[in-house]
């Protein structure tokens, strides 16, 4: 069957950001922010990506050794949403951010941040379109001209000098023709749910890890449904109240694979909602609108940040900000939930601009889970910090590259760096965290 339609214009831009999670996020406000036309388009009817819809309101890490190592945007987020009582930020002077984790996580209310950040968009400038799914783009000589995106309404085209993408799986450099990676085995995705418990002083771990494991010898829990039962107390699944709770085997690069994981992650959530209700008093709040994943495509960039970079903790001539966690590389293998590699003391990774330029593209810069390094490094900087700090780069560059007519390669470095600088975020410098072997 032959269809054809003529797709009209939505508007030209001078920036297009594709997905409205943190990084998006970042973006958008930032090249908004240097007095660009900005358009953000998200699949979503909110925000924040994993951070909200996603089931997971925590932010790690924004402190190295107790220093801070990224700030701008997503911090100005944190630090809005603790004045008005709806985020918990924690007292860095005293959390060893070395060890990772929930110690190190800015805490944040879900709803109030799609609130916020749709605030911080909106005073910037950004033209916000939600329910907007990206499914095709116009490339004409390694130039992106525009993406078509499906509305309520139908398609629509959307034109721009400059695109980045945000989308955590590389859609739209994927539909532009990019290059990209892509393991044989993917790290699992989690399905967030919350709830609270009213009588956790009467619990038992030993009780509670006598009647897990009864339920899952007879069926009632399967492998992954509480996915951190091989290293924790079971009561730790009654004081977190669910939160980053399983692991769910997907690939979130196809709507089959989505669909699959969403269909088992709301049953896992289930099977262990079910268990709680029978050992304790709950209160059940909320469950997230997708399966959130940690792995999908790898976007080919002009730089691909290595295990040797990232560990070394390396600053390149263009290393625009930092990204600071641990390897953290989740499996779905029994009694192997995790395949981590601590940073080195006093390292602190740097991100290159040309990670975040899409290979053979002119126009198109990519940042968050899909930018450009190998897969250990990934598991590391896909955090949402990091990506928030990609994101305000990316969205600077974009901003500083409408001036270049386009071109994401044009861009003066130092004035890159300087801008950045200005506007509150933090570029790598030795005087704030040295590379491994330096004084």
């Amino acid at each position: 069957m032959l269809y054809t339609k003529e797709i009209p214009l939505k508007d030209k831009f001078d920036v297009l950001v594709a997905g409205g999670g943190v990084a998006g996020f970042c973006a958008a406000v930032a090249a908004a922010r240097q007095g660009k036309k900005v358009a953000l388009l998200e699949n979503n009817g909110a925000l924040g990506g994993i951070l909200t819809v996603g089931g997971n309101p925590q932010i790690g890490i924004f402190f190295a050794y107790y220093r801070q190592a990224i700030a701008g945007i997503g911090w100005e987020l944190c630090k809005n949403l603790e004045a008005q009582g709806f985020a918990t930020i924690p007292d860095f002077s005293k959390i060893d951010t070395r060890l990772g984790g929930i110690p190190s996580n800015v805490k944040v209310c879900a709803p109030m941040a799609e609130a916020e950040m749709n605030r911080m968009c909106l005073e910037a400038g950004v033209r916000l379109f939600f329910h907007t799914k990206i499914v095709d783009a116009v490339v004409q000589n390694d130039k992106v001209c525009g993406v078509i995106a499906a509305e309520k309404n139908g398609l629509a085209l959307f034109a721009a000098d400059v695109f980045i993408d945000c989308t955590g799986d590389g859609d739209l450099s994927i539909l532009s023709g990019a290059s990209y990676q892509k393991s044989e085995v993917l790290q699992p995705g989690t399905y967030g749910y919350t709830f609270r418990t009213n009588n956790l002083e009467a619990l038992s771990d030993g009780e509670l890890r006598e009647k897990f494991q009864q339920k899952r010898e007879n069926g009632e829990i399967l492998h992954g449904d509480f996915w951190p039962e091989y290293h924790a107390p079971i009561k730790n699944f009654f004081i977190e109240g669910g939160d980053n709770a399983n692991h769910v085997v997907m690939d979130g690069s196809m709507a089959e694979g989505l669909t699959k994981a969403e269909i088992e992650g709301r049953e896992k959530m289930a099977r262990m909602l079910r268990f709680a209700k029978e050992e304790a008093d709950v209160t059940v709040f909320s469950s997230a609108a997708y399966t959130a994943p940690r792995e999908t495509r790898r976007i080919v960039c002009d730089k691909e940040i290595s295990k040797a970079d990232f560990l070394s903790g390396k600053i390149e001539e263009d290393s625009v900000c930092y990204g600071y966690y641990n390897i953290d590389l989740h499996t779905y293998e029994e009694n192997n939930a995790l395949k981590g590699q601590r940073l080195p003391d006093g390292v602190v990774p740097t991100i290159p601009y040309r990670a975040l330029q899409v290979k053979g593209l002119t126009n198109l810069l990519v940042a968050g889970r899909c930018a450009c390094a190998d897969r250990e490094v990934m598991s590391a900087l896909r955090v949402k910090a990091s990506c928030m700090a990609m994101g305000e780069a990316a969205g600077t560059a974009a901003a500083l590259a409408v001036k270049q007519s386009g071109e994401v390669r044009a861009v003066n470095l130092a004035l890159l760096k300087k801008t950045l600088s200005d506007s509150g975020a933090i570029v790598p410098s030795e005087s704030l965290f040295s590379p491994a072997g330096k004084d």
